[in-house]
């Protein structure tokens, strides 16, 4: 009886370490394809060809369409405080672009003398 549990033993035994042989091949072969699909990858990759994700016309309407977008909100903002005030949108209108006319003209309102000269860069 003894004998024939220790043949059970080991029969399991050579069972187990013909599936340990075969588990290591196809773990083998599973690294080798790994390998070989990342070989391959790196070669399709160099040479590839990368490009930019915007083109240079998108960014700029990308650019452009944000700069209307706060300007038109900066000017909704204006005019709804002069609406607030109790100026009409005609008139805020009005005062904003005028305003803004004006910042760009230099008007001189008068004329300071001094007693010490003035150098001036030429």
């Amino acid at each position: 009886m003894w004998k024939l549990e220790c043949k059970q033993i080991l029969i399991k035994i050579k069972i187990i370490k013909i599936i340990k042989i075969k588990i290591i091949k196809i773990i083998k072969m599973h690294i080798a394809q790994y390998a070989e699909s990342r070989r391959t990858k790196s070669e399709s990759m160099s040479r590839q060809i990368f490009y930019r994700p915007f083109s240079l016309k998108f960014l700029f309407l990308l650019i452009l369409i944000t700069i209307f977008g706060l300007g038109s909100l900066f000017l909704g903002l204006i005019v709804s405080t002069f609406m607030k005030i109790g100026f009409s949108a005609k008139d805020a209108l009005l005062i904003l672009f005028l305003s803004l006319i004006g910042s760009g003209i230099k008007i001189p309102l008068t004329t300071l003398r001094s007693d010490i000269p003035v150098v001036r860069d030429s």
